[in-house]
């Protein structure tokens, strides 16, 4: 398992004007302000970033360099199977763009996407009729045991405390059927190759994390929790994305999310770790201008494992 630099592909990652077309009309209720950014009174306490149409708009764009970086939206090996037809759950769906990308491509096919908040609200006008969107927490799934032939998760590294993820992944297992399929695709929220600046932004990051029971981290060992899990045939493997570097497909939008990301966590690192408004934008532009100068770049774990057909005899 080794690095694994892009190279120009011929599919576009740029997002169709619907996915990053998202308005602000106001704090709906049940929201509230930290710093400017909407956060759902009711979210993921763990979880840093905001629930608002600018984070909506960077998740939407985030999943067309992903679809790029993996060449599709899957690893598993299930595409016949999703042409005949079968039932997916899309774990964490955000705001929905993978299910309903999904479930145009597969019309045979039924998907769920499930997300502890209604971030995939506003676009619920356009998923097609095989796509419905549920408020649930994946670590207490509301679904019958064996539900789903396919079980994905995506980018939910900070969205567990290290002592959930157990609990996370033995759910995601349960509500497979069996000869179904587990994926995940997941980020360490720990670039490599950092510039000064960038380190201590990620080192403010992680304070942040550690003060919350976070340990991104725990994606890099993907393979021995689905094995834990109780799932077999794994795959394992990364693959590495420039930030602001590398092919001209991939190089602005690395840095673009990066430093968006940087921006949308401000509330909390501000807020928990009383960094000054000042100091905090200039070290998110210090960050920005190191990127291609220490050629820094992200690892992307992706790792998929199938529930034995027939239950191992004790």
């Amino acid at each position: 398992m080794g690095q694994k630099l892009s190279r120009p592909r011929k599919r576009s990652i740029d997002p169709p004007s619907t996915w990053t077309d998202t308005s602000s009309p106001g704090l709906p209720p049940g929201f509230k302000w930290i710093e400017g950014r909407a956060f759902k009174e009711a979210g993921n306490p763990a979880y840093p970033l905001p629930n608002d149409h600018e984070e909506a708009n960077r998740l939407n764009s985030q999943h067309y360099q992903i679809r790029f970086l993996l060449e599709g939206n899957h690893k598993a090996p299930l595409r016949n199977e999703l042409r005949r037809g079968i039932r997916v759950l899309d774990a964490g769906c955000g705001t929905g763009v993978w299910s309903i990308e999904m479930a145009r491509e597969y019309p045979a096919s039924q998907f769920v996407g499930s997300d502890f908040v209604d971030v995939f609200s506003p676009f619920i006008s356009v998923a097609p009729k095989n796509l419905r969107f549920e408020v649930a927490n994946t670590l207490e799934l509301p679904y019958e045991d064996e539900s789903f032939d396919f079980v994905f998760q995506r980018f939910q590294s900070a969205s567990f405390r290290k002592d959930e993820w157990p609990k996370a992944f033995a759910e995601l297992a349960r509500v497979t059927k069996p000869g179904g399929w587990v994926e995940f695709i997941e980020n360490n929220a720990l670039p490599n190759c950092m510039g000064p600046q960038t380190a201590i932004f990620y080192e403010h990051v992680w304070q942040l994390f550690n003060m919350r029971g976070i340990n991104p981290k725990i994606v890099e060992s993907l393979d021995q929790a689905l094995k834990t899990a109780g799932l077999e045939d794994i795959v394992f493997d990364k693959v590495s994305f420039p930030v602001g570097w590398g092919p001209n497909e991939i190089a602005s939008v690395g840095a673009t999310n990066v430093t968006k990301i940087m921006n949308n966590l401000k509330p909390q690192l501000v807020l928990a770790l009383g960094i000054e408004d000042d100091d905090y934008d200039a070290m998110v532009d210090e960050a920005s201008d190191e990127f291609v100068k220490y050629k820094t770049y992200w690892d992307v774990y992706y790792a998929f494992g199938r529930k034995p057909a027939v239950a191992a005899l004790v």
